[in-house]
């Protein structure tokens, strides 16, 4: 029976280091392949430069080791961005795929048209305002920047109209611009001025505004919704033409309907 050949002493060791030479080998070629072609794609507002600059800051290395850390630790989300991924697409090339937050409205500083996301974020700035995004007036501008939060003189009621923005973008009824000032938020939509108050069942309002819309529809005068709240039971809406009531819808506390 032959005996089994005894293991030197010095072999484990051996491959040990082997294989941690070869890891360091690995690491060191990640590292030191640098990108030179970066892709972005998804973005729609915010352009390749600032998304590049976000996800790569001035100073940090551009390299593939960089690219995968990227891709299984990175932060997955940045300011205006509601998804962020990067992906080597090569050896030397890597792609970031974006979804950008929900622009929602536009705000005028007297300059450039601003678009904003719900949150207060600016997606982009305008020299022509944006056709396809109703625009909130009556906000004061202190500073904007893309990418940034825009600072107004008043940023509880600039945040009650993104909040009722976001509201009426999911609806149907086509505003034509919001306003917001001390008193709350109003729609204009068409010929009919929707007096809507503060932010307080933003949501339960402009469904009702919605349900209503057939009825005010190609109509000039205001829609009140100021007294409209569910929650608390007493619901209050009516519409009028100069000093003629037309339509009124009021419940009590205990959802009776009086007319």
């Amino acid at each position: 029976m032959k005996k089994k050949r005894a293991e030197k002493p010095y072999t484990r060791p051996l491959i040990i280091v082997g294989v941690m030479f070869l890891i360091a080998g690995i690491f060191l070629s990640l590292y030191l392949l640098k990108i030179e072609n970066v892709r972005v794609e998804g973005n729609h507002y915010v352009t390749d430069e600032l998304i590049r600059g976000a996800v790569f800051p001035d100073g940090e290395k551009k390299t593939l080791l960089n690219v995968l850390l990227m891709r299984f630790f990175g932060k997955d989300k940045s300011a205006g961005l509601a998804s962020v991924k990067v992906s080597p697409a090569s050896l030397t090339g890597c792609v970031i795929r974006v979804k950008e937050e929900r622009a929602v409205c536009q705000i005028h500083d007297g300059t450039l048209y601003n678009v904003m996301t719900q949150d207060g974020t600016v997606l982009t700035r305008l020299s022509e305002p944006d056709e396809s995004l109703m625009e909130l007036k009556g906000v004061q501008v202190k500073s904007a920047s893309i990418l940034s939060k825009l600072s107004s003189h008043d940023d509880e009621a600039m945040m009650t109209g993104l909040l009722y923005a976001s509201r009426f973008i999911e609806s149907d009824v086509p505003v034509s611009y919001l306003t917001v000032s001390k008193d709350g938020c109003s729609a204009q939509v068409d010929g009919v001025t929707i007096l809507l108050g503060n932010s307080f069942g933003a949501t339960e309002k402009v469904d009702e505004v919605s349900a209503q819309y057939p009825v005010y529809k190609g109509l000039n005068g205001t829609l009140h919704m100021e007294e409209f709240y569910l929650e608390s039971g007493n619901v209050r809406i009516y519409f009028e033409v100069g000093d003629e009531m037309m339509t009124q819808k009021e419940e009590t506390e205990t959802g009776n309907p009086e007319n």
